[in-house]
């Protein structure tokens, strides 16, 4: 197959999903600069295989960056590495 035939397939492939998955969103994905659609649980983007999820919507600048990252960074500020070398003298004295 050539590589022409294999985009334009593509092409109709996302345009497909994207009227059988719902409306389209006015932002466009951060990474390919297409228009992503709505779902009823997220906001995907069909190219890159992206889903923004609807209960993480909170998270700062969540819909302009890679929601992997947004989650990992909410992660980590939700449970903060407490230090513990002070800790380890305190218990070694006594």
């Amino acid at each position: 197959m050539e590589l022409w035939q294999e985009m334009v397939e593509a092409k109709e492939r996302v345009q497909r999903e994207a009227r059988e998955g719902g409306e389209l969103v006015d932002l466009p994905c951060p990474f390919c600069k297409r228009p992503r659609s709505q779902r009823s649980t997220c906001i995907r983007c069909t190219l890159c295989a992206t889903n923004w999820l609807q209960e993480e919507m909170g998270l700062p600048n969540y819909l302009e960056r890679d929601p992997r990252v947004a989650r990992r960074e909410a992660a980590l500020m939700a449970n903060p590495i407490k230090p513990f070398a002070g800790r380890l003298g305190e218990d070694a004295n006594g």
